[in-house]
């Protein structure tokens, strides 16, 4: 949840989600960063399992890990309503 709560992170998987799959060079076409700062947002989003990354041949391919999303489109709302109801304030970590 916290590599997709900065704007050009969420971006950047929004735009890889509707390539289907995208090179690092690619990405940075795309935004108004550096290289080094979108391989910076490209790595942590691949080390949080949002995105899966291949290589072919000197490239490096991104795509989203849909099968987490998923997961965790399914299990936040569960958790997010089991934890108001059994403490009935908001839990502080």
């Amino acid at each position: 949840m916290k590599a997709l709560a900065d704007p050009a992170r969420f971006g950047m998987v929004q735009e890889i989600a509707a390539a289907g799959e995208l090179s690092c060079g690619q990405v940075a076409e795309r935004f108004d960063l550096s290289q080094p700062t979108v391989s910076h947002h490209l790595k942590i989003l691949t080390e949080s399992g949002i995105l899966v990354m291949r290589s072919e041949g000197k490239h490096h391919l991104t795509s989203v890990n849909h099968a987490l999303l998923k997961t965790l489109a399914e299990l936040l709302p569960a958790r997010l309503s089991s934890s108001a109801s059994r403490s009935g304030s908001v839990a502080r970590r």
